[in-house]
Order: C-alpha cells, then sequence, then structure tokens
C-alpha cells in the first residue's frame, strides 16, 4: 500500500510541474509573441488555425493584431495606415480581404498584455493571467494552489522552514517547481538513499537552477516556433 501511495505521489508531482511548465511557457509566449505579416494572417484563418483577433489601438496611424494558433501559437501583426486609421478600419480590411473567412472571426478591442503591469512586472507568479488556452490557465492556478497548500500543511519538510519554499514560491513562480521536485524528496532519489535537510540558502540555489533551466527552455521554445 505504501508503495502505491508513494508511486502516485511521485506521478501527482510530475505531472503538477509539466502542467505548471506549460503554464510558464504559455505566459511567456503571450508576452513574446511571433512577429508575422498578413500572408500569415491570412494563411492562420483560413486554414481554421484561429477564430478570434485582439485589434488594439496603438496610435491615430497603426494598430497591431494579435492571435493565437493554440499553445504557443500566439502571433503579433503591426498595420500602419496609409492616412488615418482605427481598429474598425482594420477590421474592415481583415473581413475584405478574406471574403467569407473575414465573417466567421470574432473581434474585439482588448489587449491581452493589459494585465501585465503594476505587480505583475515584478512577480511572476501573477504571469498565469497572461496565458491564453483558458482550459491551462485555471489547471494552472489549481496546481499552484494546491502546492502552496500543501507547503503549509506538510509536516516533514526537507528545508528547515517552509517560509523558505512560500516566498520563492509566491514571489518568484520558478520555486515551486523546485518544491515538487525537492520535497520530500528528490524525484532522482534513489530507494535507501540518505534525504538531507535543505537550508534557506538551499531553498535560493535550487530555485536559481530551475530558473536558469526555464530561460534555456523559454529561448529555445521561442526559437523553435
Amino acid at each position: 500500500m505504501m508503495v502505491k501511495r508513494i508511486a502516485f505521489l511521485r506521478a501527482f508531482r510530475m505531472s503538477a510541474m509539466l502542467v505548471l511548465l506549460l503554464g510558464f511557457l504559455a505566459s511567456i509566449s503571450s508576452v513574446f509573441p511571433q512577429e508575422v505579416g498578413m500572408s500569415e494572417l491570412s494563411r492562420d484563418f483560413r486554414d481554421g488555425r484561429a477564430t478570434s483577433m485582439h485589434v488594439i489601438y496603438v496610435s491615430p496611424k497603426e494598430v497591431t493584431a494579435r492571435w493565437s494558433t493554440g499553445l504557443l501559437g500566439e502571433k503579433e501583426l503591426s498595420h500602419r495606415f496609409d492616412g488615418l486609421g482605427d481598429e474598425q478600419d482594420f477590421v474592415d480590411l481583415v473581413r475584405s480581404s478574406l471574403d467569407s473567412t473575414g465573417k466567421r472571426i470574432s473581434f474585439d478591442s482588448s489587449d491581452p498584455l493589459s494585465h501585465l503591469g503594476g505587480l505583475s512586472m515584478f512577480i511572476p507568479v501573477l504571469y498565469w493571467r497572461l496565458i491564453e488556452p483558458m482550459w491551462l490557465k485555471w489547471a494552472v492556478l489549481a496546481t499552484f494552489l494546491a502546492v502552496i497548500t500543501d507547503i503549509c500543511v506538510r509536516r516533514s519538510l526537507r528545508a528547515v522552514s517552509a517560509g523558505h519554499w512560500l516566498g520563492v514560491g509566491v514571489l518568484l513562480g520558478v520555486g515551486v517547481l523546485a518544491y515538487l521536485w525537492s520535497e520530500p524528496s528528490s524525484l532522482l532519489r534513489r530507494d535507501g538513499v540518505y534525504v538531507g535537510r535543505i537550508s534557506g540558502g538551499g531553498v535560493i540555489g535550487r530555485t536559481l537552477g530551475w530558473s536558469g533551466g526555464f530561460a534555456l527552455l523559454a529561448l529555445a521554445a521561442l526559437a523553435l516556433r
């Protein structure tokens, strides 16, 4: 029974890490969308890879269009008018260029990055609000809250204080990944191997290590889009 419980908890930790990694990558994709032109816009909507578009006013002569073709598929197009123009002028342009396909597109003027301001600029864990796929957004939030709750109620932590994990988890987000990997023992630990304690510096070191690894993963994902 104990073996099954350990296997279940290990599977849960790995699944939670996968959900959070996908969420972090999705939020980064929203902050740094792929810049494309009108030809790719037309192709995405004609082929049915996207059905809705955000058209954002930038200036009397420029608008920005944003849409998504799925997970890590955020794209952006900047359009400058020959004269004065606004969001509706761009919507009319897209509808006319796509014919019947343009009539099926859902347009709005909301900015997906409007949440990226204030505390969100300095507390990465708040980036979950930038995730475009709705199912992933709520999965990330539920997973994060479950892990924070586990930190608060778990009695057998390797860290000398739960406060260290709470600090790096709430402020940086990626600290939650370090926690899932390290507590109550490393996911790479073999049975019978001694499980050592983790100091406050150890918590920070593990978090920085995961931050560096995630940064490399994010760069690779953005480069391969």
